[in-house]
């Protein structure tokens, strides 16, 4: 059965577990500051989309490890909602 990612969020990681197994998958480093939000259902497939207080978005390959694909900059304060399609991020803070 293909597994089916599901995230959950601590206080500067995320933690990605597979829903058919229960069983822990990657944890998502990056974030100098808590985690406040993230996006994995609606993104493309294997795209984790995740924003914090720390001003940045950053965009994970949940094949490639724990380490961001790409890091986003540019907001003035915390990052409180992440969205991500095919050819795009937005984010909102």
């Amino acid at each position: 059965m293909k597994p089916q990612p599901c995230a959950l969020k601590t206080k500067h990681e995320v933690q990605l577990y597979d829903l058919c197994t229960s069983g822990h998958l990657s944890t998502m480093r990056g974030h100098a500051q808590p985690v406040t939000s993230l996006n994995i259902h609606s993104s493309p497939p294997n795209t984790l989309v995740t924003g914090a207080a720390d001003r940045r978005v950053r965009v994970f390959d949940t094949r490639r490890g724990s380490q961001p694909a790409m890091t986003l900059s540019g907001h003035q304060g915390a990052v409180v909602s992440t969205q991500c399609d095919d050819w795009k991020v937005a984010s909102g803070g």
